[in-house]
């Protein structure tokens, strides 16, 4: 599942929903042991949510929207790719098969799943990288990956690096905004404290035991529902620059 499929709207209404008093979900973490702890880190993120947004109908408001909606759209793809090549490694019949796929999963993500965790800097030049490392070779194999939606490896590698190239768009214009600019970056870094507190709180749940649904259920099946949506988008939302090439999940 992807947390940052969520938009910002999403996450303050289904939190506030969680932390309501008397409400059923909050009820449902009081009951669990040790629950100061995990209701402290969700109100906490909340308030940052809160402290987070920008000024309505701005162009930086539409600025932190599509930055976070590339994000996401980055995200998912890097997710794909990075689980079907590791089931084709796994099912390889063939050294040479094995050591062919794993080198295009390197050449595509030498850090594994952690560019997610990067800034949106480092995922658009992370992008200009991956371009150099991707062969026509490697890309040829990617034609020949088919996903249940009818896309190719290959497609979802181009929706991946516009997204990466749009976000380093987005970039140049937030800092083209100067000091109001660094809105989108707290926006940016309160959008992932709250996905580590859900993570967290999801994490403490499993340990002891116990079932997350009357806690966690209504965020996770928002989550499921954007998600769905997340990599479908073939325009992501800034236009790229041909050829050309800030927080994390």
């Amino acid at each position: 599942m992807a947390l940052k499929s969520l938009t910002n709207a999403q996450i303050v209404e289904l939190t506030a929903e969680l932390l309501a008093p008397g409400g059923k979900r909050r009820k449902a973490l009081e009951a669990v042991r040790g629950a100061e702890g995990p209701l402290g880190q969700l109100e906490r993120a909340y308030d940052g949510m809160i402290a987070a947004q920008p000024p309505p109908n701005t162009a930086l408001a539409k600025l932190v929207t599509e930055m976070t909606s590339l994000d996401a759209r980055h995200d998912a793809c890097v997710r794909a790719l990075l689980y079907r090549l590791d089931g084709e490694i796994v099912i390889a019949e063939t050294d040479e098969a094995r050591v062919s796929l794993g080198l295009l999963r390197d050449a595509l993500f030498p850090t594994g799943a952690a560019i997610v965790q990067r800034s949106y800097v480092e995922e658009a030049g992370e992008g200009k990288l991956r371009e150099a490392r991707v062969t026509p070779a490697m890309r040829r194999t990617l034609a020949k990956l088919k996903f249940l939606d009818g896309r190719t490896g290959e497609e979802l590698f181009a929706l991946l690096q516009s997204s990466a190239r749009a976000l380093g768009e987005g970039e140049v214009k937030r800092a083209a905004l100067g000091a109001e600019g660094q809105l989108v970056l707290k926006s940016g870094a309160a959008r992932n404290q709250w996905i580590r507190v859900v993570n967290s709180v999801a994490a403490y749940l499993a340990a002891e035991g116990i079932d997350e649904e009357p806690i966690l259920g209504a965020i996770r099946a928002a989550e499921a529902a954007a998600e769905r949506g997340a990599s479908s988008d073939t325009d992501p939302g800034v236009t790229p620059a041909p050829g050309g090439d800030t927080p994390a999940s």
